[in-house]
């Protein structure tokens, strides 16, 4: 065989294994990135689920306060692309009821959805990240989510 030949085996062989290497890598970051992925939501839900400890404790405050009552419920298991979902009803002022549902998605941004039922308006831009909540920001949160003005 020619040294040309055997140079072009050589070259196609190596293009061959780097080729293969590239792939291998591709799918430890697919790998790696997944498991990122699982332990983020896992520590999402862990907060979450303290966190509606505190949602609760402080629904029950406003209700004392507001002459009326509040209900949070967890939903149990989350539809795709949710980390977790919840929904406060009740009523306060002797006005309508309330029915809303939070839902934290896979980032952590809780958002809110209003029954048709629930006479309660909503900031447009009203958003909160899970992931760094603190009870001052909930409070502030629900605030607006029953329209009581700042």
């Amino acid at each position: 065989m020619s040294k040309l030949s055997d140079e072009r085996i050589q070259r196609h062989k190596q293009k061959q294994k780097d080729m293969a290497d590239a792939q291998a890598q591709r799918a430890q970051q697919v790998v790696e990135e997944r498991e990122r992925k699982n332990r983020f939501l896992a520590d999402l839900r862990l907060k979450w689920a303290n966190d509606m400890r505190i949602i609760a404790d402080i629904l029950q405050d406003f209700g004392s306060k507001l002459d009326g009552y509040f209900q949070l419920a967890d939903l149990g298991a989350p539809p795709p692309k949710t980390a977790a979902h919840a929904r406060i009803t009740g009523k306060f002022d002797k006005g309508p009821l309330i029915d809303i549902k939070l839902t934290v998605d896979e980032q952590g941004r809780l958002s809110t959805v209003r029954s048709i039922k629930s006479a309660v308006g909503f900031p447009g831009s009203n958003t909160l990240m899970v992931t760094d909540a603190t009870r001052e920001q909930y409070e502030d949160f629900i605030l607006d989510l029953l329209d009581i003005e700042k």
